[in-house]
């Protein structure tokens, strides 16, 4: 970001280079320092591997308690991966951007935490007025709360 972009909170940790388990571990540290220099409304890419069902669905069960819930894709739409896919065809670098297009177990599970994501709504809406009252981000490190704790 440049100069001022403080002012409005938003951010976001940058393309995700590979979807690996290590980049979304990294992720949650990512937000809450994000947090300690302004940038409340943290966000990140979204996506699915096609080739590890369980790592997407723990980047929607992440981003379910994120600040931004948005999903990403690598191209599907417009890009490299656009109409380049037959019926059966492997998806082999194409990221899944849709949470219902995996087996039916991991379908119910990005549905549960999509629905937590909702059930969530009055707690950001609140979040979301106290952030524009004080500056404070939406999610915080826990020694913006508890600082007596080490």
């Amino acid at each position: 970001g440049g100069m001022g972009t403080h002012r409005y909170q938003v951010g976001f940790s940058g393309d995700v280079e590979s979807l690996s388990w290590e980049n979304l571990a990294y992720q949650p540290y990512f937000t809450l320092t994000a947090a300690n220099v302004g940038y409340g409304y943290w966000s990140h890419d979204i996506e699915q591997p096609s080739s590890d069902y369980e790592m997407g669905t723990r980047w929607i069960q992440w981003a379910s308690v994120s600040p931004v819930f948005r999903s990403h894709e690598r191209g599907m739409s417009g890009g490299s991966c656009a109409d380049t896919l037959q019926d059966g065809q492997a998806r082999s670098q194409c990221s899944i951007v849709e949470p219902w297009n995996v087996p039916q177990a991991y379908a119910n599970i990005n549905r549960d935490a999509m629905r937590r994501r909702v059930q969530l709504t009055p707690y950001i809406y609140n979040a979301a007025r106290q952030a524009y009252d004080t500056g404070v981000g939406l999610v915080r490190p826990m020694y913006f709360e508890h600082p007596e704790i080490d």
